[in-house]
């Protein structure tokens, strides 16, 4: 898992930008990891978070679901 980070901020207004890769091969628990990492920016007091790249979780497959659950739980649009 590889993800990146970034801080932007414009006037009063602050966001996270983060883009994540997970290799289709993956063996530990991709889900968890991203999870923890969401958890921790709500604790941080940030509202706004852009999260992109590949996640690679086609839709009809466990994965897939995965990432559909993921979005859910933590109230981010699934686009």
């Amino acid at each position: 898992m590889a993800c990146l980070w970034i801080e932007v901020r414009s006037n009063n207004n602050k966001f996270l930008l983060c883009t994540c890769y997970r290799p289709p091969d993956e063996n530990y628990n991709f889900w968890d990891e991203l999870q923890y990492m969401i958890d921790l920016t709500y604790l941080g007091q940030v509202k706004n978070i852009i999260l992109t790249g590949d996640f690679n979780a086609d839709p009809s497959t466990a994965n897939g679901r995965k990432l559909a659950s993921f979005a859910m739980s933590t109230h981010l649009l699934y686009i």
